[in-house]
């Protein structure tokens, strides 16, 4: 199965080597390109969230800054408070910005 490079990543960086996991992954267990499916699996998001024993959200890896990796959070609550869109997002991926 293709999966993109951002799933990559995050599965990647979720991997435990010495215990088995879990993991419910949008983007594999919602057919995406049924908009009726997506819609039906949001609208169990809260229940599903709810249940669920732990949550992790994936927002992406790190940026580079002088050389370091950074990861910036607070950019990223404040574009969720102004309930930004994806592409709207305060971040530059692949520049030193």
């Amino acid at each position: 199965m293709a999966i993109t490079q951002n799933l990559h990543s995050a599965l990647f960086r979720l991997l435990l080597l010495n215990k088995a996991r879990l993991i419910w992954a949008d983007a594999i267990c919602i057919n995406q390109e049924d908009t009726e499916e997506r819609s039906s699996q949001a609208r169990l998001m809260k229940d599903i969230y709810q249940l669920a024993s732990s949550v992790i959200i994936w927002l992406g890896g790190p940026i580079e800054v002088n050389s370091k990796d950074i990861w910036p959070i607070t950019p990223l609550l404040e574009a969720a408070q102004q309930n930004l869109k994806r592409t709207e997002l305060p971040i530059r991926h692949g520049t030193k910005d």
